[in-house]
């Protein structure tokens, strides 16, 4: 075919209702069918064989899938406008018809069964610089708006939707699965702030039906200033978390938020009901016990934080510290928020007799006695032997901390319980949660929780269980006991200890006293004669008149030996308390065993 070619405009100018330009491709065409060059003899817009209409750029080197429409920029092509597709669109007159601007519809047809994606609109932005974003770079994959701007001035817009999604199941027809609008961050590096949903403005989340919320691994984080974190708990119960990173529960059995306990004091860790006997225990800890919240006065507002682990108090602590010699503040200390007044403390250059008078800050004490050399060494703080301790909880940048308060003696506290929104609470100090109460033994920085052991025959009782480790918050049951079987003779007519020994007894605490216990009592005797003589026990002294129900006694024939037992309920004193075994006598009478044994809430 001869090419022609026009060096000038070339006009078609119809004279009748006709195709006024066709153009024919071969049989085997493979060119395109029309090509706009620039004057260099660049395509700019090009219909090819096919009957596609491509603009821009050439696509040989893109390798974008084919389509009916093309438009394409390369990054070289400087001068080209930064818009693909710009449509604008003006109407006016009475609008009272359906109206749409952009349309684009896809219909999957024919006899084949579907497979694979189908997407009727996608839309990708992608970052590729070879250089990092500036302040205020962002992208976006879509950015729609709709504006009122009426000059109607006063007359309402009955309503404006940003984005309407809609699927649409008809009638006896099945989907598996139904998305209205899904949101999915694939995220192979690291994003600061992941928000899969973000609005900013005022504007009411609407929903009319249920919300599902993953468990998350972990505890979100705490939220800019103002704002709630709302999610499942490992309890499967909802709660929230402020933006002071305290966490609430929300519903559930309509207590007050704030209100929940979910600890106990434990002599182990990680154990919330331990079974086992604790002895020489230096440490006391709080430990998660059917949830992990606890709550607490911050100052303001009583508020749920979260216990996620164990929190522990130490009857003995050592630390470093720095010494100087002729003074007596020790300085240097890892932690000074545990220690109290009056607790012994030993180690290099630290003289005899040394106790903490004051507690200067953060970092130092100030003790009885100066120093007798200067250094950096090791030091040992107790908590006296026979101290009872209040133990509180408060909140320490966000995080659950214990601290301990001794009293003035067993049975007087130095500083009075009080109550903040219905919970105790120490007086001048109500952001302190009471939690229970521990008493040192007798030995110093020590206590202990144990059932008693038997004492198979020693000429002389050692002390029973001992129950010093009490919570206020979810008590159970510790049976204590005291039990002996040694053969001895006891002749008077009078009760004492079990031969004799302040120890024949089992000890507890109770933080406020006026607890119901029943202590039993349970043993074997021998009557040389027909005069009374008995066993028992009682709480809290080492003598009974004869006529107090709670022993037994035997009067009987001669060499008649008595097996027998008894009991009684009584309320426990404020502080340490014990149940004494107890023995009455008569000429030439044998007692042979007895044992004690009352179960104490712990």
């Amino acid at each position: 075919m001869t090419q022609t070619t026009f060096t000038d405009n070339v006009l078609v100018d119809g004279s009748q209702d006709i195709k006024q330009l066709r153009v024919q491709g071969h049989t085997t065409q493979t060119q395109q069918l029309q090509t706009w060059e620039d004057s260099a003899g660049n395509a700019v817009a090009q219909i090819t064989g096919d009957g596609r209409l491509i603009v821009g750029d050439d696509d040989a080197t893109a390798q974008t899938p084919d389509s009916l429409l093309e438009a394409h920029r390369f990054d070289t092509s400087t001068s080209k406008p930064k818009r693909g597709i710009h449509s604008l669109g003006q109407v006016t007159g009475t609008l009272n018809a359906l109206m749409q601007w952009m349309v684009g519809e896809l219909e999957l047809t024919g006899a084949s069964a579907i497979s694979a994606l189908h997407t009727a609109l996608r839309i990708r932005i992608s970052n590729k610089s070879t250089v990092a974003a500036s302040a205020g770079a962002e992208l976006r994959g879509g950015d729609i708006e709709v504006i009122n701007d009426t000059l109607a001035n006063g007359a309402a817009l009955p309503q404006a939707t940003g984005v309407q999604v809609t699927v649409t199941n008809a009638a006896a027809k099945v989907i598996t699965t139904a998305i209205g609008l899904k949101v999915k961050m694939n995220n192979a590096g690291t994003i600061t702030n992941p928000f899969s949903i973000y609005t900013e403005g005022p504007g009411v989340v609407h929903l009319e039906d249920y919300i599902e919320i993953k468990r998350p691994t972990a505890s979100p984080g705490t939220p800019a200033t103002d704002f709630i974190r709302v999610y499942p708990g490992p309890d499967g119960k909802l709660y929230a978390k402020n933006w002071n990173g305290t966490e609430s529960p929300l519903g559930g059995s309509g207590a007050a938020l704030g209100s929940s306990f979910c600890a106990r004091l434990t002599p182990v860790t990680g154990v919330g009901v331990p079974t086992a006997d604790a002895t020489a225990v230096t440490q006391v800890f709080l430990t998660p016990f059917n949830g992990n919240l606890i709550g607490v006065y911050d100052g303001t507002v009583t508020q749920n934080y979260v216990l996620p682990s164990d929190i522990s108090i130490k009857l003995t602590d050592t630390q470093t510290v720095t010494t100087t010699n002729a003074n007596n503040t020790i300085t240097g200390l890892a932690d000074t928020s545990q220690l109290i007044v009056g607790m012994k403390v030993t180690g290099t250059g630290i003289a005899a007799n040394s106790v903490i008078a004051s507690i200067s800050s953060s970092t130092s004490v100030t003790l009885n006695n100066n120093a007798t050399a200067s250094g950096t060494v090791s030091i040992t703080f107790k908590v006296a032997a026979n101290t009872m301790l209040d133990i509180f909880t408060y909140v320490s940048s966000g995080s659950l901390k214990l601290e301990m308060a001794a009293w003035t003696n067993t049975s007087t506290r130095a500083t009075a319980l009080t109550t903040q929104d219905g919970y105790l609470v120490k007086t001048g100090a109500l952001t302190r949660r009471f939690v229970g109460c521990v008493l040192t033994t007798v030995t110093d920085g020590q206590t202990e929780r144990s059932h008693g052991t038997n004492n198979a025959g020693s000429t002389t009782a050692s002390l029973g269980g001992k129950c010093y480790i009490v919570n206020y918050y979810n008590p159970l049951p510790w049976q204590i006991s005291f039990f002996d079987i040694t053969n001895h003779a006891y002749t008077t007519a009078s009760w004492r200890q079990w031969l004799a020994n302040t120890n024949a007894r089992c000890g507890f605490i109770s933080p406020l006293g006026a607890d119901d216990v029943i202590v039993g009592v349970s043993g074997q005797f021998q009557v040389q004669n027909t005069q009374s003589c008995g066993i028992g026990a009682c709480l809290n002294t080492a003598t009974r008149a004869i006529t107090d129900p709670q022993y037994f006694t035997g009067a009987a024939n001669i060499n008649t030996t008595i097996n027998a037992g008894a009991a009684k309920a009584y309320a426990t004193a404020v502080g340490y308390n014990y149940a004494a075994a107890l023995e009455y006598g008569q000429v030439s009478d044998s007692h042979q065993a007895i044992q004690v044994s009352l179960a104490v809430a712990a």
